[in-house]
């Protein structure tokens, strides 16, 4: 079953990628209406990609949030100006 769901998560993780890809280059051309349909598979595709990701670990969202809550606090934390940090400390 693993493997069935790795293979899945696979394609859907693909074809999420080659519709990145496509997107941007209808936007490029300025042709938003293929670029806007698109859209809509790509969202169709993350959401699957979403819950198969949650049948593979179960604290999938739990780690996907604390990585993009560290992510966001190294942006915040490289920035010139971290007046924020100076009036924590």
């Amino acid at each position: 079953m693993s493997s069935k769901l790795e293979k899945l998560i696979a394609h859907h993780e693909a074809e999420h990628a080659a519709l990145i890809v496509q997107i941007d280059e209808y936007v490029e051309e300025m042709q938003y209406k293929m670029a806007h349909h698109l859209s809509k598979g790509l969202s169709l595709v993350s959401q699957k990609l979403h819950v198969l990701q949650n049948l593979k670990d179960k604290f999938y969202d739990d780690k996907e949030n604390i990585a993009r809550s560290i992510s966001l606090l190294e942006d915040r934390i490289t920035k010139e100006d971290s007046s924020w940090m100076r009036g924590y400390w």
